[in-house]
């Protein structure tokens, strides 16, 4: 099946970021797809990708008149699940959502990435982006990120990240050294244990991506401050 072909099959513009190459001999089959179609979710349930894959996936099997089996792969930063996209049959019947750490930032994190994501994927489509936000507990004193600012001169602080080497880690490294204020990173499993290390107070503050911590923010048990 050639690239154009599954994204017009599918009606609308969005589908994913990666998936499987396919052979010839897919492109000669009469019916696709003839079974499941896989969606590798390389983080935890609850983070940004797997959001955003849940939302997409009734309507791409509505599209392609098959169903789509989320599977959620966690772990290394994302290179667990993206490696079992590149290791899985070149068929058509597993998908994977790309990110910035997966096909970027995991390039220069690991030494022996068990993948190349210029080599193993076939990039299909954009599908989205998502900004990261600067987060603090509900019952936090602080309320603007200039006061954040304040207190980490008087007060060494720690914030949260979904794990080393994700954009919100990255972010959090940029944070220190534009303020020249240093900090303890804590790096969780995920989005969801980062965001609930916040609610908990467990942490000074944290950096997370809107669709992960919207909830909390909107529930009011997290502060949004930029």
């Amino acid at each position: 099946m050639k690239r154009r072909d599954f994204v017009s099959s599918l009606g609308a513009p969005a589908v994913t970021f990666a998936m499987s190459a396919l052979p010839l001999a897919v492109r000669a089959q009469a019916k696709y797809p003839e079974r499941p179609i896989t969606y590798v979710v390389a983080y935890t349930p609850g983070s940004a990708n797997d959001i955003l894959v849940r939302i997409l996936a009734p309507d791409l099997g509505a599209n392609l008149g098959g169903n789509i089996v989320v599977e959620n792969r966690p772990g290394a930063g994302g290179t667990v699940g993206m490696a079992a996209v590149a290791r899985s049959r070149p068929d058509g019947y597993t998908l994977g959502l790309g990110s910035t750490a997966t096909m970027a930032v995991n390039r220069a994190l690991y030494k022996k990435l068990p993948y190349d994501p210029l080599v193993d994927f076939q990039p299909v489509v954009p599908f989205a982006s998502t900004p990261n936000v600067l987060v603090v507990p509900a019952n936090s004193p602080i309320r603007s990120t200039q006061e954040l600012i304040s207190r980490m001169d008087t007060k060494k602080l720690n914030y949260s990240s979904p794990g080393n080497g994700t954009t919100q880690h990255l972010a959090g490294v940029l944070f220190t050294n534009v303020t020249g204020k240093p900090a303890e990173h804590v790096p969780y499993r995920g989005p969801a244990e980062a965001v609930a290390a916040l609610v908990s107070g467990e942490v000074d503050y944290g950096f997370a991506s809107l669709p992960s911590a919207i909830g909390q923010i909107r529930s009011g048990r997290i502060r949004l401050l930029g």
